[in-house]
């Protein structure tokens, strides 16, 4: 019966497999996380724009009680004081 031993070569070769699949899970992790950095940096920005488009539907909201606020919106939809009259130009 013969008797086999392990030469280094095959530790080499077993080593070798194990840093190309390390390697390759590496590559696939990187990418993963490159899409996702992407993905929540354009999150990030629509939260600002929405931030940005809260404080000015507050601040609107806010002003909305004004008599300004109401004059300006009455005169945007058409509106006169009685006794004004509408100068249309071309």
């Amino acid at each position: 019966m013969r008797r086999y031993s392990i030469q280094p070569r095959f530790y080499l070769f077993l080593m070798a497999v194990m840093l190309v699949v390390f390697g390759a899970g590496v590559a696939v992790a990187c990418g993963r996380l490159s899409g996702e950095q992407q993905a929540l940096s354009q999150a990030r920005a629509r939260q600002a724009d929405m931030f940005d488009q809260v404080s000015h539907l507050q601040q609107e909201l806010s002003d909305a009680g004004t008599r300004e606020y109401i004059e300006r919106a009455a005169r945007e939809a058409g509106m006169l004081y009685p006794g004004e009259v509408r100068y249309v130009g071309h």
